[in-house]
């Protein structure tokens, strides 16, 4: 269900199964966002938690790889 979320929230910043980085942001993106997850205490609004946490962080992946391609 994470990862769903993941590719969701790239598809809605650009970044599609072609692009060239999309392998790297969606692994980065699901670490980062499930580090987070692991501090709830229930998984009530857990989809909502998801989709805030991969939301709050999706531009800081996606500028990272692409910098990271870049070098």
């Amino acid at each position: 269900m994470l990862r769903e979320v993941v590719c969701k929230t790239l598809h809605r910043h650009g970044i599609q199964e072609d692009h060239p980085c999309f392998t790297a942001c969606s692994q980065r993106l699901f670490d980062i966002s499930k580090f987070f997850l692991k501090d709830l205490k229930t998984s009530r609004g857990l989809y909502d938690e998801m989709k805030k946490a991969a939301t709050n962080n999706v531009k800081q992946v996606i500028q990272w790889e692409l910098d990271k391609q870049k070098k």
